[in-house]
């Protein structure tokens, strides 16, 4: 079929696919997706820098005098135990208040000390607490 270009003719023009394609779109790609708020590798790392502190607070304290191996093994098991129980109990408390929003770390930081701290005195009265009963 031919077009004859008269305003009346209603005959359908050859297809011609080469004129008409549009070029086949590929999704676009999206760009890993950024967690929206804190993380908890965040968290942990902030408590985690508290435990670090506390470590060294209690050498500090502890330099003066060796301990006793009672008291020496005492001190481990309470630093492995009661630390390590309130670094992670403690990064998931601030987990939980500061995964809404991207935070910078100093903040996340600031708000572990007493999510620590709260952490801390429950896992040492639990842990001291079990140590006590037959």
């Amino acid at each position: 079929m031919t077009e004859t270009g008269k305003p009346g003719d209603q005959r359908k023009r050859p297809s011609r696919p080469w004129h008409n394609r549009v070029p086949p779109q590929a999704p676009p790609r999206s760009p890993m997706p950024s967690p929206e708020g804190t993380t908890y590798g965040q968290a942990l790392l902030a408590t985690a820098a508290w435990s670090a502190v506390c470590v060294a607070f209690l050498a500090g304290a502890l330099a003066g005098s060796p301990p006793s191996e009672e008291e020496a093994s005492n001190l481990v098991a309470n630093l492995i135990v009661v630390l390590g129980g309130s670094t992670f109990l403690g990064a998931l408390f601030t987990w939980r208040i500061t995964r809404k929003r991207r935070r910078p770390f100093w903040h996340v930081l600031l708000i572990a000390l007493p999510m620590f701290a709260i952490a801390y005195f429950l896992a040492d009265a639990f842990y001291f607490a079990s140590q006590r009963s037959p």
